[in-house]
């Protein structure tokens, strides 16, 4: 049985994976960041979505009891993905 392989980021280096529903859809998304770029996949590898944003260490959770999970950077940003494109972030 073969694995399936991880695909390549633009940017060599992943600083962090999470798993979780990210864009509020029903379905686990794979979201991996490194420097400067946060990438949302679907659990088949398939690229959702690429955000031109601050990654870092990431980690998935819901702040501030609404339906949606946020995305928490170490670098203190919490930020709301939606299914549509639009994002929401607030610096923390």
């Amino acid at each position: 049985r073969t694995e399936p392989a991880f695909p390549s980021l633009d940017r060599p280096c992943v600083n962090s994976i999470a798993f979780g529903d990210i864009d509020n859809d029903g379905i686990t998304d794979i979201v991996a960041t490194n420097a400067d770029t946060t990438y949302v996949y679907s659990i088949t590898f398939a690229l959702k979505k690429k955000i031109q944003f601050p990654g870092g260490a990431i980690t998935l959770g819901n702040v501030d009891n609404d339906p949606a999970i946020e995305a928490i950077y170490a670098k203190g940003y919490v930020v709301e993905y939606s299914a549509d494109g639009r994002n929401c972030a607030n610096d923390g």
